[in-house]
């Protein structure tokens, strides 16, 4: 998982949470004919219990809060580099 970004790790559990409503629902066919309502209700209450929770989860979003706030701080060096050299010039 070198190089998974928060997002990808949401959209993957998200992905696993559709396939494993899609089954169920696949299963129960009968009783959803029709419903489609019913159908996004299921979607929906799948995707929330396979959200992640946690202190792991939260651990995660401090990282890439932390990363995302170190890489903006250095563009912003470098923006403030490139406008005194050109300042000077």
């Amino acid at each position: 998982m070198k190089g998974t970004t928060l997002r990808e790790l949401n959209r993957s559990y998200r992905r696993q949470a559709r396939f494993i409503a899609g089954r169920y629902i696949h299963a129960n066919f009968r009783y959803f004919t029709d419903k489609t309502d019913s159908i996004f209700f299921e979607l929906e209450v799948v995707a929330d219990k396979h959200r992640p929770r946690g202190k792991a989860y939260l651990r995660l979003m401090e990282i890439e809060n932390l990363t995302n706030t170190m890489k903006f701080k250095a563009l912003q060096e470098k923006i403030r580099q490139q406008e005194a050299s050109n300042a000077g010039n």
